[in-house]
């Protein structure tokens, strides 16, 4: 592969992950070859041990050279060689073993007992007060900080709002965590009034932050307190359609929050953008179960997309109509829909509840399994925005 200056948009992709393995593969069996028992590798991040200073810096030598065949180089600024107690200090071992015994013992309580509510509220109180205090500043203190988000996150307990609100505006390595802590305990209007200040005082620099966002939020719970409308248009308005990847944000926020009406005239207005790319396409493909919905559209958009959409996306176009019209169209997939998925807040991925919908516009999908599947999935189609068919 030669060497390119422009990157690959990371989005919701493994791409970073891919490349630093096909990248460093060689370097892992360099390691491997001369018997380096202290190393460790995290995508591009590296971390090597040796007894005596001489004997590390002719290890960095020798990467260096490694890395050199696959056109690379060590980045000077964040290559440091530390002593032992300087390495201790740096990884934060203390820090790491302390939250091993507290994630263990929260491991040990029954789940949702008060004692676990108890010391989930202590941890979070004191994780938002060590913050204040510039606890996470030096060495990994921000791997510490991802990891206690982590904490939370695995026991859908909420980040204090102070917390959340530093963590997406100064810390872009961990505003996924973040969001995904909002994404499973609610958002609600004190999130949105974070996520918005970012952009407000440009701190986003690229489309990556607006597509975790994006996804976050089509995942996610939502407190309805009548401030959620107000929220979601002003999320919009920073996913412009004349864009590829902000449109294929906007898109997909609306596939869950907005009107049949408002998506198609969303999809009509990016056309320019979607008409020439295939991951565009499939996406608007995709999103036929929700244009469905409105029964007067239907034939209108079903029509607007056969002309316009590009092969893979006619492709996905007939896969949600045969769901809908052919017995065999659901057999194929019945026990995947039929499926929980304990990890997404409503036990349902966006992307599977759009197809369960054309499942239960089918002609022939039997009564039964549509009874069993509304049973199944009765979090997610009981939502406000789902069973409202948008709120935008």
């Amino acid at each position: 592969m030669p060497p390119r200056q422009i990157g690959l948009p990371q989005m919701d992709l493994d791409a970073p992950r891919l490349l630093a393995h096909c990248y460093l593969f060689e370097l892992d069996r360099f390691m491997e070859q001369r018997s380096q028992k202290n190393y460790a590798r995290f995508m591009d991040d590296i971390d090597a041990g040796t007894d005596t200073i001489e004997e590390a810096k002719r290890l960095l030598r020798d990467t260096d050279l490694v890395l050199q065949s696959r056109s690379l180089r060590l980045n000077a600024g964040k290559t440091k060689i530390l002593s032992a107690i300087e390495a201790f200090q740096h990884f934060r071992v203390r820090d790491t073993r302390v939250l091993d015994k507290i994630e263990s013992y929260l491991d040990s309580l029954p789940k949702g007992a008060p004692a676990a509510d108890r010391a989930l509220s202590i941890f979070a109180r004191a994780v938002d007060k060590k913050y204040s205090q510039g606890y996470f500043k030096n060495g990994n203190g921000e791997k510490i900080l991802k990891r206690t988000i982590g904490i939370l996150n695995k026991y859908s307990f909420r980040l204090p709002d102070a917390l959340f609100a530093a963590v997406v505006r100064l810390h872009p390595n961990l505003r996924d965590s973040a969001l995904r802590n909002a994404s499973i305990c609610g958002f609600r209007r004190e999130e949105f009034q974070a996520v918005d200040s970012v952009f407000r005082l440009g701190l986003v620099c690229d489309d990556y932050f607006r597509m975790v966002l994006a996804k976050r939020l089509v995942e996610a719970k939502i407190h309805y307190d009548g401030t959620e409308v107000a929220s979601l248009k002003g999320i919009l308005d920073v996913f412009p359609l004349d864009e590829m990847a902000p449109a294929y944000g906007a898109l997909w926020l609306l596939s869950r929050y907005g009107l049949p009406t408002t998506l198609f005239s969303a999809i009509t207005r990016c056309e320019r953008i979607w008409m020439n790319d295939e991951t565009l396409s499939r996406l608007v493909a995709g999103l036929w179960p929700r244009l469905a919905e409105d029964k007067t559209l239907a034939p209108k958009a079903a029509n607007y997309l056969r002309n316009r959409l590009l092969p893979k996306g006619q492709s996905l176009l007939e896969f949600h109509l045969d769901i809908a019209t052919v017995s065999t169209g659901y057999s194929r997939f019945k026990s995947i829909l039929h499926a929980k998925n304990d990890s997404l807040p409503l036990k349902c991925g966006h992307d599977k509840f759009l197809m369960i919908q054309s499942v239960l516009r089918s002609t022939s999908a039997p009564t039964g399994d549509k009874a069993k599947l509304e049973k199944i999935h009765t979090q997610i189609l009981t939502e406000p925005s789902y069973a409202m068919g948008g709120l935008l």
